[in-house]
Order: structure tokens, then sequence, then C-alpha cells
């Protein structure tokens, strides 16, 4: 009898010690902010991507970076060390409303570098940049902000004043500008009147129709949020066009302007 009863409280007391709260400390694993001088400085937020700097971003991943409503316009360049680029480039501006976005592909990343300047008005954002590739290709991703960006609203006067503006159709218009051999690089501003959405496909091609760069664009405002990239072109003795192609439909067309300017091209003569 007195076996039984010092069995039933052992257990009782195993029982009780399997509901006892036992307080335990973590160590926090967050990594700190890798932070620049800037004026926007107490506000920035940086998972992978930092000002200035060039960050790997594997195949597979993301990498983000946040920042406040003073920031209006964003610098990012995007390149490999020779190897193709297949990546996603958004603009957040809440958990689920994504106003603009890229779909890059890039040849060769060393010799056809992504460089674009994406304007951010209105509230915070944030840049995601996501390595669609496998994880042979790696790639290289910076932002800059800060007095070296050229504003967005300075583009659209300086271009808007300088050079021709070319209206894209929409239902799959091609339109196609032949660049000359002294040509070393191309910069390309696209909008839209009346806040219309943009959606557009720029293309560079060399030869009779070897593409080199391929950009599928999307701008929730193409006036707004218009769409800005610098393409280089190195010379190699062929024939090189920038193509653009409206995939929105035809009620919305494209307004762009090339820099240094060209003459657009009939698309059937290639």
């Amino acid at each position: 009898m007195m076996f039984l009863k010092s069995s039933v409280a052992a257990l009782l007391w195993v029982s009780a010690s399997a509901f006892t709260t036992t307080t335990t400390t973590h160590t926090s694993r967050t990594t700190p902010l890798n932070m620049v001088a800037s004026p926007y400085q107490a506000s920035f937020q940086w998972d992978g991507l930092a000002e200035g700097h060039s960050v790997r971003v594997e195949g597979n991943t993301l990498r983000t970076c946040s920042f406040p409503a003073a920031v209006q316009d964003v610098r990012i360049n995007i390149n490999s060390n020779g190897r193709p680029v297949f990546c996603d480039v958004e603009l957040w501006q809440s958990p689920t409303y994504v106003p603009w976005k890229t779909k890059v592909w890039l040849e060769d990343g060393r010799i056809f570098p992504f460089n674009a300047i994406i304007h951010t008005p209105l509230a915070e954002n944030a840049i995601q940049v996501k390595n669609t590739a496998n994880v042979a290709m790696p790639l290289d991703a910076s932002v800059s902000i800060g007095p070296e960006v050229t504003p967005m609203e300075e583009i659209l006067d300086e271009y808007i004043a300088t050079t021709p503006a070319k209206v894209c159709q929409g239902a799959g218009s091609v339109t196609c500008w032949n660049l000359e051999p002294s040509s070393e690089q191309v910069s390309i501003l696209l909008t839209t009147e009346e806040g219309r959405h943009l959606t557009a496909m720029v293309e560079l091609v060399q030869g009779p129709n070897n593409k080199k760069v391929s950009l599928d664009v999307y701008s929730s405002n193409g006036k707004k949020r218009p769409f800005f990239a610098t393409i280089d072109t190195p010379f190699d003795g062929s024939t090189r066009m920038l193509r653009v192609v409206n995939t929105g439909p035809l009620e919305y067309p494209i307004v762009a302007h090339i820099n240094p300017p060209t003459k657009s091209m009939n698309p059937s003569l290639f």
C-alpha cells in the first residue's frame, strides 16, 4: 500500500512539472542595419540592398530596400560577372500594391547592365530585386539616392524639350529605332497621357533578330511613374536596333523619347 502511494505521488509530481512555465532568454539574430551617410539615414531600412554598394543576389532569392516618403527618386543598377540575368524589379507601396515593375532579361550582365531611375512619390516605398534564375547565375544589385540621382521631373522636362516624341499605339504595335554606330549608350523614356497604364516590351536587338536586352515594363500610371532606363550599346560591327512593343490595349498608347535622338523605322523592314 505504501509503495502504491509513493508511485501515485511521483506520477502527480511529474505531471505538475510538465505544465510548469519556463522562461528562456533568446539571443536576437537580427542583422544590424547597414546604414550609409544620407539625409534620410534615420528612416532607411535595408534587407540586403545597401545604398551605393553592390550586393550579391543569389539565384532564387530576393533582396529589398525600404525608404520614407522624403525619397522621390531611386536609381538602381543590376549587373553580373558575364552570366545572363533573369530578375524582377518591383516597387512596393504597400504589402499588396505594386505600382511599377519590370521583368529584366540580359544576355550578358557585364556588357549590358540594367540602369534605371524609379520615381517614388507620395508615400513610403520599397524596392524588391528578385533573382529568378537558378543558383548558378547570381547577380549584383545596388541602389542610389540623393543628389547624385537626377530627379524624374528634370528628366521629363529635358527629354520633352530636346528629343522628338514618338507615339507607340497599343494592341501590340511595334516601333523601332536604328542606332548609330557611334552610339555607346541609349536612354529611353516611356510615358502615357492622362495617367493611363503603361505596359510595354523594350528590347535591344543586334543583327536580324538577336535580342541582347529584354525589359517587360509595367506602370499603373505612366504619367506619375514613367519608365526611364539607360542601356549600353557597345558596337561589334553589326546593326543595332531599339524596339518597343506596346503590349497594352489600343486605348493605351505610349509616348517614347530616345536619347540620343534617332530615326524611327518601319519594323516590317526587319
